[in-house]
C-alpha cells in the first residue's frame, strides 16, 4: 500500500438514460409483478376473470405498461386467454386515448400530421420487449412513413402505407369502437 492524499481512482459519471436502463427491471420480474398486479386486481374486484361479456371487468388503468404486455402475450405461460385478451384491450384503450385529443385537433385543423406525432411519441414509450418485436418495427416504420409523405402532400389520408396503425385507429374510431364521447 502507498500513504499520502493522492489517488489514483477515476470517477464515472452515468447519464440519466445509462441510470435509468441499469434500474431497469428484467422482463422475468416484470412478468412476475404482472401476475402479481393482476391477481390482486381481480381479488379486489372479487372475480375470476377480467373479462365479462367481452368487455374488461377490471380497471387496467393503473397497470404498468410492461406488465400489460407481458399479459397480453402470455409472458412465461402465466395469463389465461382472457387475462391476454384484457390486457390487449387495455393497451389498446391507452393507443385510442393518446390518440384523441390529436383527432379532435385534426377535425378542427383538417390536418391529421397531429395523429402520427401523437402515434410516433406513443410507440417511443413503449418498453424494450415491444420494441424487439417485428410488428413494433413495421408500424413505426409505417408512421415515419405517412409522416413523410404528409410532410409531402397534406391531403394524404390514413391507409397510404401497410402497417399504419392510424389507419386501424381510424377504422375503430368510424365504426364507434375507440370508447364513449366525454360529457364536457
Amino acid at each position: 500500500g502507498t500513504t499520502g492524499a493522492g489517488s489514483s481512482a477515476d470517477t464515472v459519471t452515468l447519464s440519466d438514460a445509462a441510470r435509468a436502463a441499469l434500474a431497469e427491471k428484467d422482463f422475468a420480474s416484470v412478468t412476475t409483478d404482472a401476475r402479481a398486479t393482476l391477481d390482486a386486481l381481480l381479488a379486489a374486484a372479487q372475480v375470476t376473470s377480467p373479462l365479462k361479456d367481452g368487455a374488461v371487468a377490471v380497471d387496467l388503468g393503473k397497470v404498468d405498461r410492461r406488465e400489460l404486455y407481458a399479459m397480453s402475450i402470455n409472458s412465461n405461460q402465466k395469463f389465461t386467454v382472457d387475462e391476454q385478451k384484457a390486457a390487449a384491450i387495455e393497451l389498446q384503450n391507452r393507443f385510442d386515448h393518446a390518440l384523441a385529443g390529436p383527432t379532435a385537433v385534426g377535425r378542427v385543423t383538417g390536418s391529421i400530421k397531429g395523429l402520427y406525432t401523437a402515434a410516433l411519441a406513443y410507440f417511443d414509450g413503449m418498453g424494450p420487449e415491444e420494441k424487439a418485436t417485428a410488428a413494433y418495427a413495421d408500424q413505426r416504420a409505417a408512421l415515419e412513413q405517412m409522416l413523410n409523405k404528409i410532410e409531402a402532400d397534406p391531403g394524404t389520408l390514413p391507409g397510404a402505407v401497410a402497417n399504419d396503425p392510424i389507419d386501424a385507429y381510424m377504422q375503430r374510431l368510424a365504426a364507434g369502437e375507440t370508447g364513449g364521447l366525454r360529457d364536457i
